[in-house]
């Protein structure tokens, strides 16, 4: 098995030798740097699983740091470490996000060494590599049937109404014989530059389309968000395309709901917004989603013709220890809410957020708080007990969504 690795980016040499012990205590490898300017060569040569990062380390500073890490595509995880304010550790993280770097915690210095032991023994062991995945292994990952559909609940809260079931987001998971569980932040990149995004979206819409006829048969009727890629944006029949495959299912394309992401209507306006409009033409719901991150989320809700926008879990996360955050959260919602839009909040794991959020209209939350993504027979067994029409029998022997199914990240 692969030996862990780690290297402290601090410039206090008795961090460094305590956090060394630490490590070395607990089967790691290690390497440290006392000056920024030599972690990206050491970075690069090494590979670590685990950072331990000074922001205030001299030469290339954490935060210059960060921006490199953000260009590596790594899945390394990082602790920051720091004497600074607050508010001042909060734009680190956020900028963290915002670069894919996975921030394990932020440790305030000086640091305990209880503290210490506790976060680096939370962290789990990487798993065994193979190689990398290729467009050819996601092709056979379809012949194979190798693919799944999950289904993610989005609850519908307004006031002191009980939330009740309203929509579902379609997301695919791909369980490698070879790879394993590989995430889509890893193969839909890939199927995106090779071209074979086509085929996974179709997989996705053929899956969608079984599951809302069985839906249908049992009194459900959900919203279903599926997911489009701005490469598929570009092909001016594709409207045409989804069209005819959901009516050829029965199947009413206002039931259908298709996100987009700010950044991909970045990336060729004008062609979006034709293929958007046509969508629109044909039926289909429009969803912006990840709203509130890309660079002109009001020229869009100006400019595109969507029915919903979702509201990036970077804020909500964030909200109940961060009052910007939170204001933010209430803006958007207001905006929403002025411009006769549906809101979906995304990411929500917490309780006391959708205390916070309720309105007087009608809001979706999405989150682990009410359930992670299912396989589609457990989804239905969800479905029974917390749709909108679920007999007072089902209410009655349905777990209360308000603690057993409250997961963290």
């Amino acid at each position: 098995m692969e030996k862990l690795k780690a290297i402290i980016a601090d410039d206090d040499i008795d961090i460094c030798d305590l956090l060394g012990d630490i490590l070395e205590g607990m089967g790691y490898d290690y390497e440290h740097v006392q000056n920024g300017t030599e972690f990206p060569e050491l970075f690069m040569s090494y590979q670590p699983h685990l950072v331990f990062l000074d922001l205030k380390i001299p030469g290339k500073d954490g935060i210059e740091l960060i921006e490199f890490l953000g260009t590596q595509n790594t899945k390394t995880k990082v602790i920051m470490m720091s004497g600074m304010d607050s508010r001042t550790l909060s734009s680190a993280q956020k900028l963290a996000q915002m670069n894919n770097v996975e921030i394990v915690t932020i440790l305030q210095k000086p640091v305990m060494l209880d503290e210490l032991e506790e976060v680096i023994g939370s962290i789990a062991p990487p798993p065994i590599k193979s190689r990398p995945v290729n467009a050819d292994d996601i092709r056979q990952a379809i012949i194979a049937n190798e693919l799944e559909v999950y289904y993610q609940p989005q609850m519908c809260v307004v006031n002191d109404m009980p939330p009740f079931l309203k929509g579902v987001e379609a997301l695919l998971r791909w369980d490698s014989a070879i790879h394993g569980s590989v995430s889509p932040v890893t193969f839909i990149p890939i199927a995106e530059e090779d071209g074979c995004i086509y085929e996974l979206t179709n997989f996705v819409f053929e899956q969608v389309l079984k599951e809302k006829s069985i839906w249908k048969e049992l009194g459900f009727k959900l919203q279903t968000s599926i997911n489009i890629s701005q490469s598929l944006l570009s092909n001016n029949r594709l409207a045409d395309l989804y069209e005819k495959i959901v009516t050829e299912n029965g199947v009413d394309p206002n039931e259908i709901t298709l996100e987009v992401t700010e950044t991909s209507i970045m990336t060729d306006p004008v062609q979006s917004l034709s293929a958007l409009t046509r969508m629109r033409l044909k039926g289909f719901q429009l969803s912006l989603d990840d709203f509130g991150t890309g660079y002109s989320s009001m020229a869009h809700l100006y400019r595109m013709p969507i029915n919903e926008i979702k509201i990036d879990k970077m804020f909500v996360q964030n909200a109940m220890q961060d009052k910007e955050a939170l204001e933010i959260v209430h803006f958007l919602i207001k905006l929403g809410e002025s411009l006769g839009l549906e809101i979906c909040i995304e990411g929500v794991e917490d309780p006391e957020i959708i205390e916070q959020l309720k309105s007087d209209r009608t809001i979706l939350i999405q989150g682990f708080y009410f359930s992670r993504p299912l396989p589609a027979n457990q989804f239905i067994e969800f479905a029974r007990k917390h749709s909108l029409n679920a007999s007072t029998e089902e209410q009655d022997g349905a777990p209360n969504v308000k603690s057993s199914n409250l997961i963290c990240m």
